[in-house]
């Protein structure tokens, strides 16, 4: 029929542009092969779906379709010759050309290249350029402004020396202290121990000593009470006579239906002799030979109630008088030891004893003459521990408020040393003097987190200007990070300030 129909394909996109300015219809085969294999996907979905789809089998690649013969076009520079040597002129537009309108294309090609081509553009890639940049200029800014700045505040203040040296009186009568009087309240307490402590005798000497023990005397005789005097004699049934060492009045016998119930009472007897034949550790009944040959002898009798020991003649140890002088010393020092380790788990919770503040006293003492088995003799020591306990805290608390009285201002107290001592003792009164001697390096105090809050936002200027009024100021270091940063953070969390 003679008319054939012209088609350029290339991959050169100003072949392509080329070819559209002149009027002749060029297709990218890259995007004609995806148009393709995207038309065989969507013959086999349609397939499945019962749907008939066209068969686009016959399009190759590097080929021309013409009317009529088929043109070879397997030369790799044939697509820019055809785009470039074709002239442009009123003849072609009265030529037999077919001219496929653009949905014919589609049905032979698959897609065309205007519907595949999705590159970006110079114009948008530029347009994407400026957006990303502006972005990172934007984070940048964030960061520089928000992120990064700092700024830390150095201050040292001056420093002060406050200095107390002058009484203190503790009182147990004050319930709170008295800076007027310098006082502060105490307690007073007050412990008793007792011990008998036994310790080794290093002398010896023939000594005689009598067998001692206790009895009980009974009345059956009548209602009336009985008098025996010290000495009353007492025989037991071998004969050994024993005597009472104090005098002793028997009560009187109950009468209980015409019948008499005897009365008694306890006594101390002593040997009459020395010995340990005067020894008698079996209980048994002692009559009192006064009362022979009278009514009393049976009805007014003894009983040994425990064993009558000590009797003995010869060769004992027996203490010296530098023995006895060490014993009390010992027993004095553990007596006194007990009662303030008693003292110091005592005393209530938050209070101190004072150590020099502190009263002794031995109520009873008494050193046994009797040497035991084993050679020692015993020391019984009977005392009492007064003690004064104060509060330091209380003594601190007199302190701080001797130095803002003094100072006129308050002051923080950077560090301090507490030392005193006993000055005199009335604890008859109530009352203990001390001898205080109190140091303190002191300095006016800076709300850090109250000047980080003031210092936000202000100029590096202003910022200086604030500082350097702060009360107490000796010297004041600032620092602004980044470098470029010329203000303090707008949050105080970004400031940090640091006291000495």
């Amino acid at each position: 029929n003679g008319k054939k129909h012209l088609v350029i394909e290339s991959v050169d996109d100003e072949v392509l542009q080329m070819a559209k300015q002149a009027g002749i219809d060029a297709d990218n085969p890259f995007f004609v092969r995806m148009g393709a294999e995207h038309a065989s996907r969507e013959a086999i979905e349609a397939e499945t779906a019962d749907v008939p789809v066209k068969d686009y089998s016959h399009i190759h690649d590097n080929e021309i379709s013409l009317d009529g013969d088929d043109v070879d076009n397997s030369g790799e520079d044939q697509d820019d010759d055809l785009g470039s040597d074709l002239p442009r002129s009123d003849a072609d537009d009265d030529s037999d050309i077919e001219d496929d309108s653009s949905e014919n294309r589609d049905d032979r090609r698959g897609l065309s290249y205007d519907d595949l081509d999705d590159r970006p553009k110079k114009k948008g890639a530029h347009r994407l350029v400026k957006v990303g940049a502006g972005v990172l200029v934007a984070a940048f800014a964030f960061v520089a402004l928000y992120i990064l700045p700092e700024a830390n505040i150095e201050i040292k203040t001056k420093k002060l020396s406050f200095n107390y040296d002058d009484k203190v009186t503790v009182d147990k009568n004050l319930e709170i202290l008295n800076l007027k009087t310098m006082s502060i309240p105490g307690e007073i307490l007050s412990y008793k121990r007792n011990a008998e402590l036994a310790f080794p005798a290093s002398d010896k000497k023939t000594i005689a000593t009598k067998a001692r023990g206790k009895i009980i005397v009974y009345n059956a005789y009548s209602s009336s009470p009985q008098l025996l005097v010290a000495g009353t004699r007492f025989q037991s049934s071998d004969g050994k006579i024993f005597r009472l060492v104090d005098n002793i009045t028997v009560p009187g016998a109950k009468i209980v239906d015409g019948k008499v119930l005897a009365s008694s009472i306890e006594a101390k007897i002593v040997a009459d002799k020395a010995g340990v034949d005067y020894n008698i550790l079996a209980k048994g009944k002692l009559n009192i030979p006064g009362f022979a040959k009278t009514p009393k002898f049976a009805a007014f009798y003894g009983e040994i109630k425990t064993a009558l020991a000590g009797g003995f003649v010869g060769q004992r140890p027996v203490p010296t008088a530098n023995d006895i002088t060490k014993a009390r010393e010992k027993a004095l020092a553990d007596v006194r030891t007990n009662l303030e380790m008693m003292a110091k788990s005592e005393v209530a919770k938050g209070f101190k004893l004072l150590e020099d503040a502190s009263q002794f006293k031995v109520i009873k003492e008494r050193v046994s003459d009797d040497v035991d088995e084993s050679g020692q003799f015993s020391m019984f020591i009977d005392a009492e521990l007064t003690a004064v306990a104060l509060k330091e805290v209380d003594l601190k608390s007199l302190m701080k408020e001797r130095l803002k009285q003094d100072l006129g201002a308050t002051y923080d107290i950077k560090s301090d040393d507490l030392k005193y001592g006993l000055a005199s003792l009335a604890l008859d009164k109530g009352r203990v003097t001390l001898e205080m001697d109190y140091k303190a390096v002191v300095e006016q105090p800076v709300d850090t987190a109250k000047l980080a809050g003031v210092l936000k936002g202000k100029s590096n200027q202003d910022l200086w200007a604030t500082v350097k009024a702060l009360p107490g100021l000796d010297k004041a270091n600032v620092s602004l990070w980044p470098f470029w940063v010329m203000s303090a953070p707008s949050s105080s969390d970004k400031i940090k300030v640091v006291v000495d």
